[in-house]
């Protein structure tokens, strides 16, 4: 059912994921593989399987996203994890702002559509990822700076960035 590719993103995913947690300053609450309570409701998070987080991130974030249309694995991946801290929408305006410091000119809408499709994979993977990067750290100083008391997440947030 699900192709390498797939399978190797979501290891990294759920790698930065971990379990149950349920902490007051997290925004999305209640999570357990990185699936929240607060964007699916009718979930029992506690006892969400693996295989269950495994089966959402297919169907809502991988094939919805389009992630299994980025020729390169590396970016797919990045962005598809990008996608699961900080919504689809949110990792896909990076990824066009990220093409946009290549020299391209997309709009900056959220959406990957054919344009941002070709575009991505026609350009050099390696200084994209490098931008993508510097977009998703961009993107949490941000919200440290809104809200000071989510620099506890600085360091993991860097790290997924970065890796």
């Amino acid at each position: 059912m699900y192709d390498d590719k797939f399978l190797d993103a979501v290891e990294t995913v759920l790698k930065h994921e971990g379990g149950y947690v349920w902490d007051k300053v997290d925004l999305g609450g209640e999570t357990n593989f990185g699936i929240s309570k607060r964007s699916y409701p009718n979930e029992d998070i506690k006892n969400m399987t693996r295989d269950r987080a495994i089966k959402i991130y297919f169907d809502d974030y991988w094939k919805r996203g389009g992630y299994d249309k980025i020729d390169d694995v590396d970016v797919s991946a990045k962005v598809f994890d990008a996608s699961i801290n900080m919504g689809r929408k949110r990792a896909n305006k990076l990824l066009q702002k990220a093409l946009n410091h290549m020299g391209e000119s997309l709009v900056v809408d959220g959406i990957i559509g054919q344009y941002t499709l070709a575009t991505c994979n026609k350009c050099n993977n390696i200084i994209l990822l490098d931008k993508y990067k510097d977009e998703m750290m961009y993107f949490y100083n941000k919200i440290i700076r809104k809200n000071p008391a989510m620099s506890k997440y600085r360091n993991g947030w860097a790290k997924r960035a970065y890796s």
